[in-house]
């Protein structure tokens, strides 16, 4: 089955495509909103706190410079916010972006230092990393998207199946941060299997951890209109501060074992 990644609210293809009006000559820029999940982790909270954020960024692919303003929550009274424009976005391989600023102020007067960030213009999705006034580290990603990914699935303990063309993403419930629906590009359990282009799922069960978050469901029933690629035991640990996937479940008769990763692996 042919390989299809989702952007992050098709950024991607936004940037694929935006042109000047007037103009035959492609910009290779865009502003886009996106959603961001964000993990403070500091010694003023207990655990850790989970908050989501209406993310502005533009990109500026001719320039190789990246703007954008965000927030997060660092405790239950303060959700500082702040903006950095035209960060010089350095090529780690192809498609693939970092960026880092330092002295951030805020618009509560916190101060944000050690900002970094990644960005993976195949696959979509941003990652950041920031410290709020010395003591609160924030995690933020653009969904839980992993598109790097290996597939494992055997039948009655038969030769396992192996593939990397599947893409698992979960998103939030924008209400209750402990439920959310997931999404699976992909899916094929066997050469013999026809697979599913794109399956959807309600509802997986979510907590958050220190070092990202856990995913369960003992049933995960396909939304797809004629899939019959239902779920069952399925058991999910996000690590690496959210960029990180392991998971594992039952689907049709086969264990199936998958790994993800955010960004690409070295």
């Amino acid at each position: 089955m042919k390989k299809i990644h989702i952007p992050f609210i098709a950024l991607v293809l936004a940037l694929a495509t935006a042109s000047c009006i007037g103009n035959d000559e492609p910009t290779n820029s865009i502003t886009q909103v996106v959603k961001m999940y964000n993990r403070a982790i500091g010694d003023n909270i207990d655990g850790c706190l989970f908050s989501t954020a209406t993310t502005q960024i533009a990109i500026d692919m001719n320039a190789a410079t990246i703007s954008l303003s965000t927030n997060a929550r660092v405790n239950d009274r303060q959700r500082p916010s702040f903006k950095v424009e035209l960060l010089k976005m350095t090529t780690q391989s192809a498609g693939l972006y970092t960026f880092s600023a330092s002295n951030v102020k805020c618009d509560n007067g916190s101060t944000v230092t050690n900002l970094q960030g990644t960005f993976d213009m195949n696959a979509g999705v941003m990652y950041l990393q920031y410290l709020v006034d010395g003591e609160t580290t924030v995690y933020s990603t653009s969904l839980l998207a992993y598109a790097y990914t290996t597939l494992s699935s055997s039948k009655d303990g038969g030769t396992p199946y192996s593939s990397e063309n599947s893409m698992m993403i979960f998103r939030l419930d924008s209400k209750d941060s402990t439920k959310a629906t997931l999404e699976v590009r992909n899916l094929q359990l066997s050469p013999s299997d026809i697979g599913v282009d794109a399956a959807t799922y309600d509802t997986v069960s979510v907590k958050v951890t220190d070092d990202g978050y856990l995913l369960t469901a003992d049933r995960l029933k396909s939304n797809t209109y004629g899939s019959t690629y239902d779920m069952t035991d399925f058991n999910g640990v996000v690590t690496n501060q959210g960029r990180v996937l392991n998971a594992t479940f039952k689907c049709k008769g086969y264990d199936v074992k998958y790994h993800g990763s955010m960004f690409k692996e070295n």
